[in-house]
């Protein structure tokens, strides 16, 4: 917006900033909304739009093309925020074990960690929610699939997502036995159905199980050429059929990755649609005779 711009491999982070003897330059954030504090975006602290002076009027106010806006100074020290023995690598993982095949399983899962000054709700702590509630489901309707569902709160998902590749890492020799994976990774809105790198095969497949979403207006798959979200790439990258929830989207960004991503932003009659959409979903995946063709 009036102003010059770099190539990104070429834009400096905020936390190699100091060291240059640089100033910080605080972007604008996607929201039209006013909001209490900056938000942080990929390496960076950003602002409302409302508040972010365009490059072309910093002159007017003594200023360099990339000086910050009045009352923008970064919060975020320089810092690797997996640093230390296990930092940023630890997922919270649990398992509801059946008998018929326990070693095979279906992933249902978001993400723990959330950006800095928010609490997350929507990014990912509904995915959370949703994922637990899904082994909750089962458990409560007495539902026994033939194969394992585990349910994991990947961390790191938001810096460099140390959580999957160390999953990945450990699990190496048993990636054949995940038979599918699940991530909600894009809110709590009205779920329309699935985003997915499957195979045509597969999709034949669900179609029943689209049916029964489809009165729940849950019933979209959208096919992919890559993992439908990050934490379950590892999984998608070697042909275990993945699954994004599929969210509308249309609100999403009006409060992602800033201060004011809160429950209240949450709606409880949506979230449980997403519940109920990966339930069904991870019920099918782990019940089903044969698992999907990769």
């Amino acid at each position: 917006q009036g102003g010059p711009m770099l190539p990104y491999r070429d834009a400096v982070p905020p936390s190699h900033a100091g060291k240059r003897g640089r100033g910080v330059l605080c972007s604008p954030t996607e929201t039209p909304f006013p909001l209490p504090a900056p938000g942080r975006g990929a390496g960076g602290p950003m602002l409302p739009r409302r508040d972010a002076v365009p490059p072309s009027r910093a002159g007017k106010r003594g200023r360099g093309s990339y000086a910050p806006p009045p009352g923008c100074r970064s919060p975020f020290p320089p810092r690797d925020a997996g640093a230390g023995e296990g930092g940023g690598r630890c997922a919270v993982v649990g398992d509801l074990k059946v008998s018929r095949q326990p070693v095979r399983g279906v992933i249902v899962s978001g993400h723990l960690d959330s950006w800095d000054l928010g609490t997350g709700a929507s990014d990912d702590a509904a995915g959370v929610a949703v994922a637990m509630e899904t082994a909750q489901l089962m458990q409560q309707l007495h539902l026994r699939p033939r194969r394992t569902l585990r349910v994991i709160a990947w961390i790191d998902e938001e810096n460099l997502g140390r959580g999957h590749v160390a999953y990945a890492k450990a699990h190496a020799a048993e990636i054949g036995n995940h038979v599918a994976a699940i991530e909600s990774d894009l809110g709590a809105s009205h779920p329309m159905g699935f985003r997915a790198k499957i195979s045509a095969e597969a999709t034949v497949r669900l179609q029943p199980v689209l049916d029964v979403l489809q009165p729940a207006g849950s019933n979209l798959i959208v096919l992919s050429s890559d993992s439908p979200e990050a934490d379950i790439e590892p999984f998608a990258n070697q042909g275990v059929p993945a699954f994004g929830l599929l969210q509308d989207g249309r609100t999403y960004f009006n409060y992602h990755h800033t201060a004011a991503d809160t429950l209240d932003k949450i709606i409880p009659r949506e979230l449980r649609e997403n519940a109920t959409a990966m339930a069904v979903m991870g019920y099918a995946l782990a019940a089903m005779p044969d698992p999907l063709p990769r």
